[in-house]
């Protein structure tokens, strides 16, 4: 899928610099050393899980307030918990910060579900919105898609590249939240026994 532990990638002998960490190499261009100079961490808190809420919001309404500031903003929306979370804070009231703003979604045929949910989710908000239908682009636009990725992500997950043109022309940032619904939701996991996974 393109994510990977570590500094490991697709290709064996390419690894990557992680982040947080200092590196030095020698004339040869061969790592000396390296040192981590953060590390996440996380401590449980016994807090009640409104002054949680409130925090993230404090976050996230900073943060995506900063990042909004006097731009046209595009706003992938694909109906999970990312997209439809930074779209009700660009569109309330006190924190349109966004000279405008404009919503999209994309799919492989005219029947997707998630553009339909997009679409929905824009409406809510009077949020600007167009779909649109992925093209065949993956072999007119793979010199693009490789000079972008690099080859460290699988080439037929950047369907994104057929929107290139269309970002340029509409907007001067793209805010969009990715996986937020894998790491706070379990997916159903638990519903499976252990043998069964």
């Amino acid at each position: 899928m393109g994510f990977f532990p570590g500094n490991t990638t697709y290709l064996k002998k390419i690894k990557i610099l992680e982040p947080s960490t200092h590196y030095c190499f020698n004339k040869e261009l061969e790592l000396v050393s390296n040192e981590r100079y953060w590390r996440w961490s996380y401590t449980p808190s016994d807090k009640p899980i409104g002054e949680h809420i409130d925090n993230l919001d404090q976050v996230l309404r900073a943060s995506v307030g900063h990042a909004a500031t006097d731009m046209k903003v595009a706003i992938p929306i694909s109906g999970g918990l990312d997209s439809r979370t930074i779209a009700g804070v660009l569109t309330s009231k006190r924190e349109h910060h966004a000279s405008s703003l404009w919503g999209f979604s994309y799919g492989y045929d005219a029947t997707s579900v998630e553009t339909r949910i997009a679409e929905r989710i824009a409406r809510s908000r009077q949020m600007p919105f167009n779909h649109y239908i992925v093209p065949n682009y993956l072999f007119d636009r793979l010199d693009s898609i490789t000079d972008s990725v690099e080859l460290f992500q699988y080439v037929d997950g950047t369907r994104q590249a057929c929107m290139s043109e269309l970002l340029q022309e509409n907007s001067d940032v793209v805010l969009g939240g990715h996986w937020g619904d894998v790491w706070m939701d379990n997916m159903g996991v638990d519903n499976y026994q252990n043998d069964q996974l």
